[in-house]
């Protein structure tokens, strides 16, 4: 596997901030590397410009996922809400959403997010929020390419197949299809 890493986040001061020009350069670089997943830990109101950069990516075929939001409201936020991306929630140890994640119909799955170990600069600690779950579906997603060249349909469909319902029957407005589950994991 290549990993690439597009830096989109700037310093303002002792606080990082998510340009959108940085946030669109980045997505065109991972586009003319012609990777196969972006990971997009990152979340906010809807914006065109980003919403036209990320269909251009899903158009050469890039699969998106994304975290829902850690704001606790019935809105998930951009680009999780955006129909080519996989969204994502955060699930604790007993499988209960993590009390911060967003709502909404379009959330696909979810993913343990609350309490998980994380390296760091100097040591590991423990850390909660929609991107981490974010993370551990980017990892299963890529799995998925890796063993066929999966599209996004194709991966959406399997995951959904396999997931764990974890709410109100079928698909919810909390968990998605439930808890993502994929060969064994």
């Amino acid at each position: 596997a290549h990993i690439f890493a597009a830096a989109a986040l700037s310093q303002s001061g002792s606080r990082a901030e998510l340009r959108l020009d940085d946030m669109v350069l980045a997505l065109d670089w991972l586009v003319s590397e012609r990777v196969e997943l972006v990971n997009l830990s990152l979340s906010g109101p809807r914006n065109g410009v980003l919403a036209r950069a990320l269909q251009t990516a899903a158009e050469d075929g890039i699969v998106l996922v994304a975290a829902v939001g850690n704001n606790d409201r019935d809105d998930v936020a951009f680009p999780a809400a955006y129909p080519q991306v996989i969204s994502v929630t955060a699930i604790d140890a007993r499988k209960r959403r993590y009390r911060s994640a967003n709502r909404g119909n379009e959330i696909d799955f979810a993913a343990p997010g609350v309490d998980v170990l994380v390296p760091g600069p100097g040591e590991t600690a423990y850390r909660t929020g929609t991107s981490y779950a974010t993370a551990i579906v980017s990892g299963l997603v890529a799995r998925e390419i890796a063993r066929g060249g999966a599209d996004l349909q194709t991966i959406v469909e399997s995951f959904a197949a396999r997931a764990e319902d974890l709410g109100r029957p079928g698909h919810d407005s909390e968990f998605g299809w439930g808890l993502v589950h994929s060969g064994g994991c």
